[in-house]
């Protein structure tokens, strides 16, 4: 049976049309839910393929020889994998040539809901976010589990969006990278490892400090891949009305009331800090003020 959520989504992030040759990448994880977006892709256009590889285990692994030619062939790829396989020399090759693709790493079936929403909706919000955020200079963060932390706003402002040809889904972001991050850090989850509030101190974007606890190790040692890995990357607002937290990035970070620190690498978005790693914190109940304006008070959006 077609999921017209997916159907929906996949007109409306990635234009879909009759003639357009549509490859569904997958792997033997992840092919039975790649099975609903290859039945909605059909609903969409006549010339659908899957192709199944091993899983890759690890993320931003190059796919098989055989998948990354034939990702070469096809105006439009949607990767529903385990492993990422965003940052792959194949991915950028097909993209250069012209595809529109779809990432969807460890996508799981609680995240169909929040592909099936108003996306007019969700472009007027996260353009308006995006505008607050280009013309501020200084971010001040709390949360009532003791986050305080302030820094410094880089200009390029990035919001997923499918104008740009490649995404993940679901959709509802707008970031930035920070610089001169001072201050008390307590994040709620990371994935499904952390699921409860954990402290680390930052200095001059840089972690000084971890919680002495089992929850602070497992992020120290996360965090102990490369000299660079401990840098404040990514200051992200969630932008989607219908998305959950469900302990999975790939959604958490979309939940509009939220915002997640990254750390690690951010040179995808204009960023200076190249590292092996890039992990999102998520913060629940932010209050947010942008140069002394609050713009979410508490998890309540007020832009």
């Amino acid at each position: 049976m077609v999921d017209r959520r997916i159907v929906v989504a996949l007109k409306k992030c990635l234009h879909i049309r009759k003639d357009d040759s549509v490859l569904i990448v997958t792997d033997t994880i992840k092919r039975g839910l790649a099975k609903r977006f290859e039945l909605a892709a059909r609903a969409l256009s006549n010339k659908v393929k899957t192709i199944t590889m091993k899983p890759t285990g690890q993320h931003g692994m190059e796919p098989p020889s055989n998948v990354a030619k034939e990702m070469m062939k096809h105006d439009v790829i949607i990767a529903v994998t385990r492993w990422s396989i965003t940052h792959t020399n194949a991915r950028k090759a097909a993209r250069k040539k012209g595809a529109r693709i779809a990432s969807l790493p460890n996508f799981t079936e609680n995240m169909i809901d929040a592909l099936g929403i108003d996306y007019n909706r969700l472009e007027s919000t996260s353009n308006r976010l995006a505008k607050l955020l280009m013309k501020g200079k200084r971010a001040h963060i709390t949360t009532p589990y003791g986050t305080n932390v302030k820094f410094y706003l880089n200009k390029h402002v990035f919001m997923e969006t499918p104008k740009e040809g490649f995404f993940n889904m679901p959709l509802g972001e707008v970031c930035v990278a920070p610089s001169k991050m001072h201050g008390i850090l307590v994040f709620n989850s990371y994935q499904d490892l952390i699921k409860k509030p954990t402290k680390m101190i930052i200095n001059n974007n840089r972690i000084t400090d971890f919680e002495s606890s089992h929850n602070g190790r497992i992020i120290k040692k996360i965090l102990s891949a490369d000299s660079k890995a401990r840098y404040a990357a990514e200051f992200g607002i969630g932008t989607n009305y219908k998305a959950k937290i469900i302990y999975n990035i790939l959604q958490d970070e979309k939940v509009i009331g939220t915002c997640h620190i990254a750390f690690g690498t951010n040179i995808n978005f204009h960023g200076r800090n190249k590292s092996k790693v890039h992990i999102d914190l998520m913060l629940l109940k932010p209050t947010i003020k942008i140069d002394g304006k609050i713009i979410m008070e508490k998890g309540r959006p007020l832009w």
